[in-house]
């Protein structure tokens, strides 16, 4: 074989093989402002002095644990959506 041939196949067969360092890609972590809920409210402090009523009380309870669960259930959500987008970005390399 003449030394000019082996030299054109070397060289296209490096265009094979990967690199020996892989690059990887990874996303940053969400931040916190998008990972926590609100807590809820503290009532004695947004109650009026003179107080209020049992059924205003169950109200706002029941819109505050409303608000708490869906605040939870859009985390649980948005937590996946972007594991499996990390996960996605990965597996790709340049």
């Amino acid at each position: 074989m003449s030394p000019i041939l082996a030299l054109c196949l070397l060289a296209s067969c490096s265009g094979w093989t990967r690199s020996a360092e892989p690059v990887v890609v990874k996303l940053p972590e969400l931040p916190v402002e998008l990972t926590d809920c609100p807590q809820p409210l503290e009532l004695s402090k947004h109650v009026p002095a003179g107080g209020i009523g049992e059924n205003r009380m169950i109200e706002l309870w029941g819109r505050d644990r409303a608000a708490a669960v869906s605040c939870r259930n859009r985390l649980l959500e948005l937590s996946a959506f972007y594991g499996r987008a990390s996960a996605e970005v990965g597996r790709i390399t340049p």
